[in-house]
């Protein structure tokens, strides 16, 4: 999976064809972790791989990062 889209105004990360409407401040439920290939933005169990620039985008939203 991978990232197509990130509204911050509404806590919004839309993911291929699905949308997850969490807080990002809550390190509980969403966060950036390393992977390979890269950022990864994790939901649970759910993950995809962001770009630098969403993942940034992300960390400035509040979103935790384990990196």
């Amino acid at each position: 999976m991978s990232v197509k889209e990130i509204i911050v105004q509404e806590n919004l990360v839309i993911l291929d064809s699905v949308t997850f409407a969490v807080e990002f401040r809550d390190p509980s439920v969403i966060s950036i972790r390393q992977h390979p290939t890269g950022p990864c933005f994790v939901c649970g169990p759910a993950r995809a791989v962001l770009s630098e620039e969403q993942a940034q985008e992300l960390i400035a939203a509040g979103v935790t990062d384990l990196r």
